[in-house]
Formats: structure tokens, sequence, C-alpha cells
């Protein structure tokens, strides 16, 4: 009977990609990924963590190494996969496919409802046991410069962040990939601003080095941030790293950027 119980389990593990070169040399990685995820702030754990950084830099092998390994180690149960390279997935859709795995038994319960009670619904289930949930290729819901172009409308963006919001501080952890900080996920005046200074920094090595390709990527970052904000530092510091005046500075991040 253990047996029979076993195998079935055993096949439904999720097992990564392979590599040409194996998967070597990320233990640290992995050790600060798990101190962060499992680290308390104001009593309350930080379990959601956006793993970022530039295209080509092994995000998704990584991303997809922790959930084979942390269900292998029983550190997670369940694990789901979403890449945004893929294709669009909203928050009903991720939700619709995570009650089909978490909650099988009330699944016509679940659809039933409307997707606030949903919400609450498969949060409860989330935040009182330990799953993982993988957003990979997030830089395509904004269509950021040469992520592939699955968008979502600020409208489904805010319902996918009113989910997660659901899952915040709960025992499931969320990890999501992007080249950006995702500055629309942001819960604070404070989150927008480190973004800004990201990329203005980011801006300033790549003009500093003659870097277009990656100039521009920054520039497309910080033109959304002034768009969505109309801070004028982002006027400012544009204008300087850049050597232009502010009206040209103004016009390039109104639309002017051109993609490489």
């Amino acid at each position: 009977m253990e047996e029979e119980e076993y195998w079935p389990k055993q096949s439904r593990l999720y097992h990564a990609p392979g590599t040409t070169y194996g998967f070597v040399g990320r233990d640290l990685d992995v050790l600060e990924i798990e101190r962060r995820l499992l680290a308390t702030s104001d009593g309350k754990r930080r379990n959601m963590l956006l793993v970022q950084g530039m295209g080509g830099s092994s995000k998704t092998t990584l991303l997809k190494h922790l959930m084979e390994w942390w269900q292998t180690t029983r550190f997670v149960e369940q694990v789901s996969y979403f890449g945004y390279d893929e294709h669009a997935c909203s928050a009903g859709q991720i939700m619709d496919r995570l009650a089909q795995e978490l909650l099988p038994d009330k699944l016509s319960v679940f659809r039933s409802l409307d997707p606030a009670a949903q919400r609450e619904m498969l949060g409860h289930k989330m935040c009182s046991e330990r799953h993982l949930l993988v957003l990979d290729n997030m830089e395509s819901i904004t269509g950021s410069i040469l992520a592939i172009k699955n968008t979502l409308n600020h409208g489904v963006q805010q319902e996918l962040r009113a989910f997660l919001a659901e899952l915040l501080g709960g025992e499931s952890m969320v990890l999501m990939g992007s080249r950006g900080p995702e500055e629309w996920l942001a819960e604070s005046e404070e989150a927008q601003k480190q973004a800004e200074e990201y990329y203005q920094k980011a801006l300033q090595i790549y003009t500093e080095f003659q870097d277009q390709h990656n100039q521009i990527i920054a520039l497309h970052s910080l033109a959304r941030l002034w768009q969505a904000t109309a801070d004028p530092t982002i006027l400012t510091e544009v204008a300087r790293i850049l050597g232009i005046n502010q009206v040209d500075a103004k016009k390039l991040l109104e639309g002017g950027v051109a993609e490489d």
C-alpha cells in the first residue's frame, strides 16, 4: 500500500530542465534566497522575493532549480510556475490553476465565487500551507524594452497585485524573476524611490561605459517612472547624467527614447 501511494506521488514531483553544463556554483545564492524568505519584519514573514538581473544571467535556471530542490527536500509541498515570456497570465488564470492543484475537491465552489472571494479562499489555503509560486520574466507584464510583449493592462496588473497582497506574510513562498525592479508592485513611496535610484545609478554606469544598449533599457524604465509619478528628480538626474538640458530630457522621457 505504501508503494502504491509513493510512486504516484513521486511522478508528480517537479523536475527542472537539464542544462548543458549542469547547475553549479549557486549555493550562496540559494542560501541567501532562503535566508531572505525566512526572515521576519515587524513580526511578519517576508515570504516574497524578486530575483532581478539582466537577460541571460540564468534567473530562470535558478528559479527552476529551487522549485525542484525545495520540493525534493520537502521545504515546500506544491510548486507552480508561470512564465510571462510564454503567455500573459492574469490573476484569474493563475488562481484557477492554483485552485485546481490545491483545492481540487472544492473547485466548483471556488469557481462560483467572485474574484475577491476567490482571493480570500485561495489566500487562506496558501497562507496556512507551505507551497511555492514562481512568476518569471515579469518584465513582459509592462512591455519593457527587449521583453516579449505579453503585457497586462493597468487594471489586470492591479488584480495580480491584490492577489499577491493576499499571500503576503503567509506560509507559502512567492519568487518573482525580472530584468527590472517591477515598481508597479511597490506598496509605498519609499519603494518607488528605491526603483528611481536603481535606474539612475544604472543609467550613470551605462553612460560612463558607453553601453548604449543597456543605457536605452535604463532610460525606458526611468521614462515609465516619470510618466507614472512626474517626479522632477527623475528629470533633473537624467539631464545631469546625459549632459543635456531639462527640455530635451523631458522630451526623451515623454516618449522619445528610441529602441536599439
